[in-house]
């Protein structure tokens, strides 16, 4: 799914998922060129 996506699935704002992409923090988070994209499962740590 994308960022968009999973932020309004887990509620919360798109600017924080993609601090926490950039940081990281989101496993199971893939970037294929310049687009994210998440697994619903992914774990956050």
């Amino acid at each position: 799914m994308s960022p968009e996506e999973y932020a309004k699935y887990m509620g919360v704002s798109r600017v924080t998922i993609y601090r926490m992409l950039r940081d990281g923090r989101i496993e199971g988070a893939l970037k294929i060129g310049r687009q994210w994209r998440i697994d619903p499962n992914a774990r956050v740590t």
